[in-house]
């Protein structure tokens, strides 16, 4: 039930903390929340490659935590007794964004629930053993927003999931 709780509350303190704008190189967040993934990293037969060199102005703690609940729902999508691949790259869209995109060979999908996963409590998967809350998607969703892009999900069969994150290079450049 604190799980719950917590979820709910950063949920709805996301609209009220100020977004202290600054220039990310991509590689380098990622890293960090590898670190901060570490212990789940280690108990998981996870590789994990990053192939993402690009900066954006934008906000750290804020994106910070978008790619953790990503990754951390990566990491919760393993299919047993298989190894599980995380892939993040990243380009620059022809109308002067930036898609990261994180691919996943997890448990897959049915694309038929795409409109639920960014709303709050919403779980494809559950695992008896780890208590979730149903809500990181929701955060993400509202966060993205906030910095001006949107993201999106896909999944195919025996494939995974890809997340695809869209936000402008600099704060205003919504195109």
């Amino acid at each position: 039930m604190k799980k719950y709780i917590d979820d709910l509350a950063r949920f709805a303190m996301i609209e009220k903390v100020e977004i202290a704008y600054e220039k990310i190189n991509l590689e380098e967040i990622f890293a960090k929340v590898l670190d901060t993934l570490s212990s789940e990293i280690r108990k998981s037969d996870v590789k994990i490659t990053i192939e993402s060199p690009h900066t954006l102005i934008s906000g750290w703690q804020q994106l910070k935590e978008v790619f953790k609940n990503i990754i951390s729902n990566s990491l919760y999508s393993k299919k047993e007794n298989t190894p599980l691949t995380i892939h993040v790259t990243s380009q620059k869209t022809a109308d002067g964004l930036l898609d990261i995109h994180i691919e996943d060979s997890g448990v897959d999908f049915d694309e038929k629930y795409i409109d639920k996963i960014f709303r709050p409590f919403q779980q494809l998967h559950r695992n008896q053993l780890e208590e979730r809350s149903g809500m990181g998607l929701a955060i993400c969703k509202l966060i993205v927003v906030r910095l001006g892009g949107n993201i999106s999900a896909k999944s195919s069969p025996d494939k995974g999931a890809t997340f695809t994150v869209r936000l402008p290079l600099e704060p205003g450049n919504k195109k």
